[in-house]
């Protein structure tokens, strides 16, 4: 949705899907162009110098890895929508449906990413890394979660779109606000 709001008011923006494997390639959703690859790929799109600036989204150490080394000349933008960042006491209510051996890898996934999100602030971000959070909410549970403060001159909320052309708000009956489906990967 923000992809084909930015497009409709004329901004270029190219998409650029990050996976391990490699299997590169283009594809078109909703309109939008869709650049895929791997590690040497996404090397090989900053070092054009085509880009001045890059929004991430799900940043992981393996990303972070390729891109750090270019925050100097581009700037980097980070979403942070939640479960990349979330400690794991934030998400137990998904080991309900998890066996033992399961919680433990998601708990030390979290430890993982705990130490991640710290050594970011701590040491490698610089000036040139701004984090956007998806609520103020989302911001201030992740501080606290990390014992770290994101510098406000480098922090922003901005709240996720909803294109009001596909979810047209309809006025609802109070007994349906519990009539929700959550999908995820």
């Amino acid at each position: 949705s923000r992809l084909r709001a930015y497009k409709k008011a004329g901004v270029l923006v190219d998409m650029f899907k990050f996976v391990t494997s490699n299997q590169a390639g283009f594809r078109e959703f909703e309109s939008i162009d869709i650049f895929q690859g791997s590690k040497r790929e996404l090397i090989e799109a900053l070092t054009s110098g085509q880009f001045k600036s890059i929004f991430i989204h799900l940043i992981d150490q393996t990303m972070w890895d390729i891109v750090k080394e270019f925050k100097d000349k581009i700037k980097i933008y980070i979403w942070i929508h939640g479960a990349e960042i979330q400690i794991w006491q934030r998400r137990a209510f998904e080991f309900d449906l998890m066996t033992s051996d399961q919680i433990e890898r998601q708990k030390k996934l979290s430890n993982a990413r705990v130490k991640f999100w710290q050594n970011l602030l701590d040491h490698e971000a610089g000036e040139n890394v701004h984090f956007i959070f998806v609520s103020q909410y989302l911001r201030k549970e992740s501080e606290e979660g990390l014992k770290r403060v994101f510098p406000d001159r480098q922090t922003s909320i901005i709240h996720n779109y909803i294109d009001e052309d596909i979810f047209p708000y309809k006025t609802k009956s109070i007994d349906q606000r519990y009539n929700l489906l959550t999908i995820r990967p």
